[in-house]
């Protein structure tokens, strides 16, 4: 135990003596340097003569995304701000040529750019004051922040799935400053206007001449709609075809009617699809709703006409004058050709009561045909109106 106890001494001895010293010259410059740029530094003070500081300000936008019901817009994107402070001098050859050096914004003065309609945080764009900005010895100062904004945005559904937003980011200045933007657009993308079921489509900066310590960025997205049309959109108009391609049955055939319950069904069954998809936060309602709302009216009155034109070719009631003169009038030799489909009249032996049927049955297949026609009409109105399609935009 002694012995173990006079090594461990003798160990320590010898490690207190020899600790090794990793700085260097240029550290040991670069170090005094930061004491001769903070020593007589004021946050607080302008850094230049200049009435106004002249900020150049550029955003790359990382990721965005819609959350919470698509009712909240989230922003990540990288601000590279820059500026020139006349109190950040100093001659490259007094400190071992270093021509730059990083600080933390909390040793210096920075713009105090902050957004209006933020949502979640109140803090500037320089909010850690552990951020470092590149300091050259000309007094030019660099900075790169990150910065998360949310802001309130809630997309329009009116011509969902193809609806487009824009987003509005509100920034304000709030210490003189007079901001300038690089030649090119002082947003870039890189890449990141590809997000989750959104792309970015058109971006502007505004910065109205009455209001100079504000500027807007606006970003415009569209829903990628491909998958959600094909869901919602697409069966829909197929089953308005389906519809109409029932009227085209016999009335006396039952599979008509099951087609056209079959399409009732379909119509409500997509309500209920579109109702689980589209997000709950949006405003207004989508217009294929509409479409499929008249769908479901004009399908279900095609069932009641079935069931009533079966039933009318039935008849052995004499007919009346003005159904003759409709059936002379539209069954002439001209349009005679023109309508269709046309039905063969039920077998009767008795020769009054024959032609009686006779009648009714095409009374009965022409008040189909100007039913076909009449609902080919309205569901390409509906079409015009209710279909959604992509909106062009003008960037």
């Amino acid at each position: 135990m002694i012995i173990l106890a006079c090594l461990l001494s003798f160990i320590g001895l010898s490690s207190s003596e020899c600790v090794l010293d990793s700085s260097t010259p240029h550290i040991s410059k670069e170090a005094s340097l930061h004491k001769h740029l903070i020593a007589n530094y004021k946050i607080s003070k302008q850094p230049t003569r200049m009435k106004n500081v002249s900020v150049n300000i550029r955003f790359l936008l990382k990721t965005f995304q819609f959350f919470n019901e698509e009712e909240e817009f989230l922003v990540h994107s990288w601000v590279f701000v820059s500026w020139h402070d006349d109190c950040l001098t100093w001659k490259p050859e007094e400190y071992d040529s270093i021509d730059n050096t990083l600080i933390k914004t909390m040793h210096i003065w920075t713009p105090q750019i902050a957004m209006d309609n933020e949502l979640a945080f109140e803090y500037g764009i320089f909010y850690s004051p552990l951020q470092r900005c590149q300091v050259f010895h000309t007094g030019l100062v660099a900075c790169v922040p990150r910065v998360t904004d949310i802001v309130t945005c809630n997309s329009v559904l009116d011509n969902w799935p193809y609806d487009i937003q824009t987003c509005n980011l509100i920034y304000t200045i709030k210490n003189n400053v007079s901001l300038s933007y690089p030649s090119s657009k002082p947003i870039t993308m890189l890449g990141a206007e590809y997000g989750t079921g959104w792309t970015i489509v058109a971006y502007a900066y505004t910065h109205p001449e009455n209001l100079k310590d504000k500027f807007t960025l606006s970003i415009t997205v569209e829903r990628t709609a491909a998958l959600l049309a094909a869901i919602n959109v697409s069966p829909a108009i197929l089953i308005a075809v389906l519809g109409v391609g029932a009227l085209f049955i016999d009335v006396r055939n039952t599979l008509r009617v099951y087609l056209l319950c079959f399409c009732l069904a379909c119509n409500f069954t997509f309500v209920q699809i579109i109702n689980e998809n589209i997000p709950k936060g949006g405003v207004g309602s989508p217009k294929v709703l509409m479409f499929l709302r008249n769908s479901i009216l004009m399908t279900a009155i095609s069932v009641v006409v079935t069931f009533a034109l079966k039933n009318l070719r039935k008849y052995t009631k004499p007919t009346p004058t003005w159904v003759i003169q409709i059936n002379d009038f539209v069954t002439k030799d001209a349009r005679k050709k023109f309508i269709w489909p046309k039905w063969e009249a039920d077998c009767c032996e008795d020769e009054s009561t024959k032609k009686i049927m006779e009648d009714w049955n095409t009374f009965s297949f022409v008040s189909n045909f100007f039913l076909l026609i009449a609902y080919l009409l309205c569901y390409f109105i509906l079409f015009l109106i209710y279909i959604p399609n992509p909106t062009p935009v003008t960037i």
